[in-house]
């Protein structure tokens, strides 16, 4: 009985990302003709709870690698998950904006598409539209994990592989999770600005306040073990930190991963937990490896910089020769 009551529940909730999907296209047609809807429905709270690890999973590419729940911390970027099917009209119309995502925002946002059909349909569907990073969902077990709700949809999953969104059903709602994500990235806080009254735990498990950074300038690096661009740097920062910290500036940081594979990364530095990221969206920081220079007078003292050269250059620029 509970097991069919469960897929009685998994065919509603199909059914129903189904119908905001063709919601989504009358309201269009509604604007089209100058009628608008008054009222803003807020997106319904479906799927996993933001904050939750992502499931563990095993799947094929369209180019027949094998994908793991491990891709959303290589590229050190939060990560767009959108589920599509080859029989779904609105998503056929829909894929060229997402090839087109995949293309503008490389570098800043990962969008990876989860394909339910035939692999055959599913691979000449990409080829024809241009994207990467496609997935084989073929029997729509990886949409279940993720309590996708219908096609398209779409669930955002942070730096450190945890959920950051509730899932979003139709283009409409989908854009706007692409829009907070790339908005939220590309803030950040101005130069000269007060250094958030954030207090995370170190290494050792005491409680720091970044406000006790005060009183010598600071490289702040939002890092993660798991990230593949962190790994491609981790030797040369080694070196830097061992050539050049303790003369300008201090390096800092702070970790999205756990304490054990933080600790085996081997830094001399103060090394700070932000397991919930709440430090790097403070920051704006969504994405590692990034940095930022902090002052003194615990002040903003640069823009965040992404990635391992700017992050180096960051840090040599403020050496003393």
């Amino acid at each position: 009985m509970i097991v069919a009551g469960a897929l009685v529940l998994t065919s509603l909730m199909r059914s129903y990302g189904r119908v905001l999907t063709r919601l989504d296209r009358v309201e269009e047609a509604l604007a089209n003709a100058g009628l608008d809807l008054e009222e803003e429905f807020e997106r319904p709270e479906i799927g996993l709870v933001p904050g939750t690890p992502v499931p563990a999973f095993t799947a094929r590419s369209a180019g027949g690698g094998e994908i793991t729940q491990a891709v959303f911390t290589e590229s050190g970027h939060p990560t767009l998950l959108l589920f599509t099917s080859t029989h779904c009209g609105p998503c056929t119309a829909f894929l060229p904006t997402v090839a087109g995502w995949q293309h503008e925002y490389a570098g800043r946002l990962s969008v990876i598409v989860a394909s339910t059909g035939p692999a055959a349909e599913i691979r000449d569907e990409a080829e024809l539209h241009e994207l990467d990073r496609v997935v084989l969902d073929e029997d729509g077990r990886l949409a279940d994990l993720f309590q996708s709700n219908g096609t398209p949809s779409a669930v955002l999953v942070s730096p450190n592989g945890r959920i950051a969104s509730r899932v979003a059903s139709g283009g409409e709602w989908i854009g706007q999770l692409v829009e907070e994500a790339v908005g939220e990235q590309s803030d950040g806080l101005p130069v000269g600005a007060e250094v958030p009254a954030l207090e995370l735990t170190s290494l050792e498990g005491e409680t720091v306040s970044l406000h006790a950074l005060r009183g010598r300038d600071s490289l702040l690096l939002f890092w993660n073990p798991g990230c593949g661009f962190c790994r491609s740097m981790h030797e040369d920062l080694l070196e830097w930190e061992t050539s050049a910290n303790g003369v300008h500036p201090r390096l800092v940081v702070v970790s999205s991963g756990d304490a054990e594979s933080t600790r085996a990364e081997g830094f001399r530095s103060p090394v700070l937990l932000d397991e919930e990221y709440e430090a790097g969206a403070a920051f704006g920081a969504n994405g590692t490896p990034m940095a930022v220079l902090l002052d003194a007078d615990g002040r903003v003292g640069s823009p965040v910089v992404a990635g391992a050269d700017a992050v180096l250059e960051l840090a040599n620029a403020h050496v003393p020769a």
